[in-house]
């Protein structure tokens, strides 16, 4: 009679036994948390025969992720500040609220248009010591101190 109520205890044994090792493959592996935080990377610029390319002589561009949510911009004789928000997951990022913090007297346009362009990134990439910033205009920067 006891061995009646003994069966279906064994079989539910037996069951969690064969399913227990596979629950290791079900539960999802944490992704590395990827930072831009405290890393400071220089334009890069694309072509020598374009605006960007005539640069390389000249002055230098800096975007420095000042923590999670804080971005500085470096240009000729002003910096611009804002807020971007990163996702490694899917590979995006967004700039906004940009402000300059002194007067845009001294300038290029080729630095006041980068700023503009950052309003239309919507997607990155790290590779190589590399960001490529992905939007209306494709932006690379090099790694300067990560």
């Amino acid at each position: 009679m006891m061995t009646k109520y003994y069966i279906p205890i064994i079989w539910a044994l037996l069951l969690l036994a064969l399913i227990f090792p596979y629950k290791e493959r079900w539960t999802k592996t944490p992704r590395p948390m990827v930072s831009l935080a405290q890393s400071t990377w220089e334009f890069v610029p694309t072509k020598l025969g374009d605006a960007s390319g005539r640069l390389l002589k000249g002055p230098r561009y800096y975007l420095e992720f000042v923590n999670d949510s804080i971005f500085l911009v470096q240009l000729e004789a002003t910096k611009v500040y804002g807020l971007y928000r990163y996702q490694a997951g899917n590979q995006s990022i967004t700039f906004g609220n940009i402000q300059h913090i002194n007067q845009q007297c001294c300038n290029s346009q080729f630095s006041l248009s980068l700023i503009d362009e950052l309003r239309s990134i919507q997607s990155c990439q790290l590779s190589n010591g590399n960001l490529k910033l992905y939007g209306k205009t494709d932006l690379t920067f090099k790694a300067k101190y990560i």
